[in-house]
């Protein structure tokens, strides 16, 4: 079967006061971990609304975003006529444009 060992473990007291130690040092983590514990409340009502209100912001950049474009798409037409007819009627220095 398995093996078989024979040794002397030889300790003294400072083994029991560094057990101890590890004890007490563990033990005073627990108050700090509490506390983190109790503000961390994942879940819940409040992330709802927490994702409820970036939802709505990202709808509101969305219809932004589209209406900005909508608008600069509007401009287009317009500006290129002027340019036309600013081009037509406005004598340019020889080799500016090409035509």
């Amino acid at each position: 079967m398995g093996e078989q060992f024979d040794f002397d473990l030889v300790a003294n007291d400072d083994a029991s006061k560094q057990i101890d130690r590890i004890i007490r040092s563990v033990q005073s983590l627990y108050p700090p971990l509490d506390k983190l514990k109790g503000g961390l409340k994942p879940g819940g009502q409040d992330t709802l609304n927490g994702l409820d209100s970036i939802t709505g912001q990202f709808k509101g950049l969305n219809t932004f975003a589209k209406e900005g474009v909508q608008l600069i798409g509007d401009m287009v037409s317009p500006l290129k006529m002027v340019g036309g007819y600013l081009l037509a009627l406005v004598p340019l220095p020889q080799g500016c444009i090409k035509r």
